[in-house]
């Protein structure tokens, strides 16, 4: 089921387009959606035992993985900060009464800015799951080159590159094609995240060539005979960088030619790489820093500021760790024999999670939605929310974004991210603007005491520069 933004390919959730999705024959079991920190998982894969400890399924595994991604790497920083613009920008089109514009009725140089940033983010994640017929089971890359994409916004340049690629692609069911593809984020993310859980659960089964498999057959194109712990471990390292693709490219020959040249290890001739990008390293993770506590200064004291204070705070914490383990969590997940270890650390970087439960979707609290840990859950939903917010409003040319009442026209409904575990007043009277126009949570008036929802305060947190009357104006 698809609308105009979102593919709604998990039962209970709106998964967008460039969401971490794991697949089981063909069916979608669980998804990370990237900077809303919320692990959706399919009744198929269940994650409690009886005692509610965690059961740490491949699918489990899987979505943290990437959850710990988002948080720890500069990667995952610049994917989230990227959102948290894109969704500045979008403040300046909603209307004290909680709807946008659009960014043809406010044409201004930050609404603009955010045009840029989600063009970016666009061409920087690359190709992900290909239309086919046939499952992909393996790729032979045969030509590539380095494309830019590079974005300006605002008075500076953002960089950005991906890996343009002519691969040969074999099927499951036989036959072969060739086709081009650009290997993103999308790709790098996935390759790491199944690969090391490739090496947790050995004898599972082989992930689908695309994207699962890309970051394999690139890493023995440039490096032929490289073992699978190191080219994780160099993608890892890629993801530290302010560039992933371009300096994943550079640091796989590199290591090959210390390798081959002067008969080192494996271990000592990634040593060497890691030395001549530890300097590059230490800076992004110093911006890093201060781009944090720049965007916190700038925001409104509302829930969303504290659950980005949330998010920043443990982003100081992993990749300050990055600077002395820079490949901690692939030392923790590759073994099942850590599973103590796990379950720490999994409680000290809780990440909410809706675990789906069979029987019909708008059964109220169909669902449970839990943590590993103690977190500050309530702030973290509402800027999930407001992003959530944000996100539906995002034109798929990335070219700006809808008019609140241009959803309500073409009926692109849009469900809570929250619907299926909520109980509350508008969700039990109203579960028709909850599945389809959760955005006027904000002003409905059925709220007891004048209260609001998650995200009710997300859409309230999101109000910008227009006033109501420039809203109603603009339509």
């Amino acid at each position: 089921m698809t609308d105009n933004n979102c593919d709604c390919d998990s039962e209970s959730g709106n998964s967008p387009p460039d969401s971490n999705k794991r697949f089981y024959k063909e069916r979608v079991i669980g998804q990370y959606v990237p900077d809303g920190f919320l692990i959706t998982l399919s009744s198929e894969t269940e994650s409690l035992d009886e005692n509610d400890h965690i059961t740490l399924t491949p699918t489990v595994l899987h979505e943290y993985i990437h959850f710990v991604h988002n948080i720890s790497t500069i990667g995952g920083f610049r994917s989230f900060l990227t959102s948290v613009l894109i969704w500045i920008a979008f403040r300046q089109t909603v209307g004290r009464d909680g709807r946008s514009c659009g960014s043809d009725g406010h044409p201004s140089a930050d609404v603009a800015a955010g045009q840029q940033y989600l063009m970016l983010r666009r061409r920087l994640l690359g190709d992900g799951w290909i239309d086919s017929p046939q499952i992909p089971s393996s790729t032979t890359f045969l030509k590539w080159s380095l494309k830019d994409v590079t974005t300006k916004a605002h008075t500076h340049e953002v960089p950005g590159t991906v890996i343009h690629c002519e691969c040969k692609i074999a099927y499951r069911g036989g036959g072969e094609t060739k086709r081009t593809l650009d290997f993103g984020l999308i790709a790098l993310f996935e390759g790491i995240t199944s690969e090391i859980e490739g090496e947790h659960f050995l004898g599972a089964p082989p992930p689908n060539a695309i994207p699962y498999k890309l970051l394999r057959n690139f890493s023995d194109h440039l490096s032929k005979g490289i073992s699978k712990p190191t080219y994780i471990k160099i993608a890892t390292l890629s993801l530290l960088t302010g560039d992933p693709l371009k300096y994943l490219s550079e640091m796989l020959p590199l290591f090959d030619i210390f390798k081959k040249s002067g008969g080192m290890s494996e271990e000592d001739s990634l040593e060497k790489v890691e030395k001549l990008y530890l300097e590059m390293i230490e800076t992004n993770i110093d911006s890093a820093f201060h781009d944090i506590d720049i965007v916190l200064n700038s925001l409104p004291k509302t829930p969303f500021a504290n659950g980005f204070r949330y998010i920043g705070d443990r982003l100081k914490i992993l990749l300050s760790r990055r600077l002395t383990e820079p490949y901690f969590d692939v030392h923790l997940f590759h073994s099942p024999e850590n599973i103590g270890a796990i379950q720490d650390f999994m409680a000290g970087f809780p990440c909410i999670v809706i675990q789906e439960r069979t029987g019909d979707i708008d059964t109220i609290e169909r669902d449970i939605m839990f943590t590993w840990g103690l977190m500050e859950e309530e702030d973290l939903r509402v800027l999930q929310c407001a992003l959530d917010f944000s996100l539906i409003h995002q034109k798929n040319s990335g070219l700006g974004f809808h008019e609140t009442d241009f959803l309500e026209k073409v009926k692109i409904h849009h469900r809570c991210p929250l619907y299926t575990t909520c109980d509350l007043a508008m969700r039990v009277q109203r579960p028709d603007l909850c599945s389809q126009k959760p955005w006027q949570s904000s002003h409905w008036s059925g709220w007891p005491e004048e209260k609001t929802c998650a995200y009710g305060l997300g859409v309230l947190a999101s109000i910008g520069a227009v006033s109501g009357a420039a809203t109603e104006q603009a339509k």
